[in-house]
């Protein structure tokens, strides 16, 4: 074989060799391009996870200040009664006696 033909089967062997790198880098690129894609459906899905958590937070957040809200109204409304336990009995009270000076009254008269 001349020194010719013994380089060009030297570079169809480079040709060839190059082409499989370059095939395998294609099929790597592919690989990577679908990786990224999955990628960003998971991300996407994350987000989208992470919007549900915030905005159950946020509700949670405002039934949490209307409890509060509530526990307060609760304890007026507990104040209120224990004041009206001491009152009533001193209103009956007052009643009674006006009921009772009235009858006196009423007896006098009659």
């Amino acid at each position: 074989m001349t020194n010719h033909a013994k380089e060009i089967c030297e570079n169809e062997t480079r040709i060839v060799t190059l082409e499989q790198k370059l095939e395998y880098q294609d099929e790597k690129f592919e690989s990577l391009i679908q990786d990224n894609k999955e990628i960003k459906k998971d991300i996407n899905e994350l987000v989208v996870a992470v919007t549900e958590l915030s905005n159950t937070l946020k509700m949670r957040e405002q039934d949490s200040r209307k409890l509060v809200e509530l526990e307060n109204e609760i304890s007026e409304l507990r104040a209120g009664i224990k004041t009206l336990k001491y009152i009533l009995p001193m209103i009956f009270t007052v009643v009674t006696i006006v009921v009772s000076v009235a009858g006196v009254i009423v007896n006098i008269l009659m």
